[in-house]
């Protein structure tokens, strides 16, 4: 009896009080005087239109409203419709204040936000309750907006010029919304408090925190289930697109819009499931993105990062990011192909390579100048065009700009090596150049032996020792170098250019006993067919035929092919002089052999 005597208690002064306003202002208060009061605040308030439905009835602690419209504006097309208008506000106040402090409900609204060309999403004020109090028999404060069963799209009006994935509309259901104004005594609009909960597709989200006006700073609690990241898009450039993904997070965030960055801390965690993301500088996409991060501060901590490049180069990563020291993440890639990087980055090699590599990094700097550092390692045999490489390993730093290749080490199965350092500027256009200086050291017969060379009459390479540079672009590779040959059976040295599936042969001195050989020549790989100038000096005969003796001394230009190097397949032409020749004829001669000092002209 007592509850029941307070219960009826309270409802009476409710009465009697709403009931007391009635009686002061009259029922032209509620039908002609309050609904404009209300539309001319909130037109005043927020600086754009507001069309309030009629008056339906009165509530205990307020006025329902028919259905109501947010028109669009010329700057801005969002707007919304609602059901009816809860108009509620306390009695009270309105009797011994004469300043009403109400609250605008909308029931089942459907809301529209539309990006302008600007920029913008909304075209209205913030309100100032003590600025922007209308003056009349009653001054209105407004308080508080609700949204109740509303529904909202939000989507941009905006053309998005080779987007890699158009931005639809985001469609928010089951809507619940408020944004609650602070005003302190005799001060400007210090505070918004808000919160707002819905679903998206089959995931859902709630969000609340509040906006300090002065200090330009926001604390938001974000959480989400099963939240589709596609709508993402619509705040992404239009080089980069979210195809699918799932996100369930629980973090608090603060932002603050003065600072150098926009997001200063972060707590909680998030995690990405099954995300597809296209990227237009890369021909496929990145899919099979799983990621568990944890948020600390200023840092976050990556559990355990996963997904796929091209559906064919898998990529772990996990370590932490800090907003001001930066990335420090290990990363690894277990196995790839040589084939589908090529394909992936569009790059067509030089020579033909088979090969499966893995990679072992870590990935540091700031976060806007990340630095990626490892080692690429083989993980079985490697194919270069004949050559079968048993190692091949590269240690390597890498920024957005520029690659440095700290060291590059080959092993071909038949032995030696060749190690190497250099940079790929990726700031080139088109192509990324590199400069890579080399030095080798190789079993010239061996590799001779791999691309079916012989040299004639038994001669040997030996060890290739050699010495260069290789520069330009992967369409077109620009190779130098200078070799010796120290244990050849003729010792020599030279220079080679490559370009253009070109080899130029330079400078190139042979020893042959006590005379020499100086050669230029030119071979088109792609036409297996070479060109030489070639000048000897007291270079002995017999090291090239039993049937002549003598030292020779000429000036020959010859031609062949690279199928065959025999000297009864090339065409040579020129003048040569045998000094103290002798020819030993096949047949026998009585007298024995001649001796004889003779100059040639030799043609076809």
């Amino acid at each position: 009896l007592p509850t029941l005597l307070k219960v009826g208690a309270g409802l009476g002064g409710v009465a009697l009080v709403g009931g007391a306003a009635v009686l002061v202002w009259g029922d032209d208060l509620l039908d002609n005087r309050l609904i404009p009061w209300v539309e001319t605040a909130l037109e005043e308030s927020l600086d754009r239109p507001f069309e309030l439905g009629n008056f339906e009835r009165l509530t205990w602690n307020g006025v329902r409203l028919g259905p109501s419209r947010l028109p669009p504006t010329e700057a801005v097309a969002s707007g919304a419709t609602a059901e009816a208008v809860d108009v509620t506000f306390s009695w009270p106040d309105l009797l011994f204040s004469r300043t009403l402090r109400y609250s605008l409900t909308f029931i089942e609204p459907d809301i529209a936000l539309v990006q302008a060309a600007d920029g913008r999403w909304v075209d209205l004020t913030l309100p100032d309750p003590e600025e922007d109090k209308t003056r009349g028999p009653v001054e209105l404060e407004l308080a508080e907006i609700r949204a109740r069963d509303g529904r909202a799209s939000v989507f941009r009006d905006l053309p998005r010029d080779q987007a890699v994935v158009e931005a639809e509309a985001i469609l928010i259901t089951d809507l619940n919304a408020s944004a609650e104004f602070i005003s302190p005594a005799e001060q400007d609009l210090q505070e918004i408090l808000f919160e707002a909960s819905g679903r998206i597709d089959d995931g859902e989200f709630a969000v609340d925190g509040e906006w300090l006006l002065p200090e330009r700073a926001y604390n938001i609690a974000l959480r989400s289930n099963d939240l589709p990241t596609e709508g993402f898009n619509l705040f992404l450039p239009p080089s980069v697109g979210i195809v699918g993904g799932t996100l369930d997070s629980n973090l608090t965030l603060e932002l603050r819009s003065q600072s150098e960055s926009f997001l200063t801390a972060a707590r909680g965690t998030a995690r990405l499931r099954d995300g597809e993301v296209l990227v237009a500088q890369l021909p496929t996409p990145i899919t099979d993105i799983d990621a568990t991060l944890r948020f600390r501060g200023e840092q976050v901590m990556v559990d355990r990062a996963e997904l796929q490049l091209g559906n064919e180069i898998p990529l772990t990563a996990a370590g932490t990011l800090d907003l001001d020291e930066g990335y420090d993440l290990e990363v690894a890639i277990p196995e790839v192909a040589i084939a589908t990087v090529t394909n992936l980055l569009e790059v067509e090699l030089p020579i033909e390579a088979a090969g499966e590599f893995g990679f072992d990094g870590t990935l540091t700097g700031d976060i806007d100048q990340p630095r990626l550092a490892g080692q690429l390692q083989n993980q079985s045999l490697v194919q270069l065009d004949e050559v079968t490489l048993e190692t091949l390993t590269a240690s390597f730093a890498a920024t957005p700009q520029q690659i440095d290749l700290q060291t590059l080490r080959v092993v071909p199965v038949e032995g030696g090596f060749i190690t190497g350092t250099g940079q790929v500027d990726l700031d080139a256009e088109g192509s990324p150049a590199f400069d890579v200086n080399l030095q080798a050291d190789l079993p010239g017969d061996a590799l001779a032996t791999r691309y079916g060379l012989s040299l004639p009459n038994q001669a040997v390479l030996g060890s290739v020792l050699a010495e260069g540079n290789i520069q330009g672009t992967f369409e077109n590779p620009l190779a130098t170098l200078q070799f010796r040959l120290p244990q050849a059976t003729y010792p020599g040295r030279g220079e080679l250019t490559y370009q253009g599936n070109t080899l130029v042969v330079d400078n190139a001195q042979f020893q042959v006993e006590q005379g020499t050989v100086d050669a230029i020549a030119t071979v088109l790989l792609d036409q297996g067919t070479w060109t030489a100038q070639i000048d000897t000096t007291n270079v002995p005969v017999n090291r090239f035929t039993d049937r002549v003796q003598g030292l020779l001394t000429a000036d020959l230009t010859a031609a062949g092919s690279l199928d065959n190097l025999s000297l009864q397949d090339l065409q040579a032409s020129g003048t040569a002089q045998i000094a103290d020749a002798q020819l030993r004829p096949r047949c026998s001669l009585s007298a024995g052999a001649g001796r004889l000092d003779h100059r040639l002209s030799l043609g076809g």
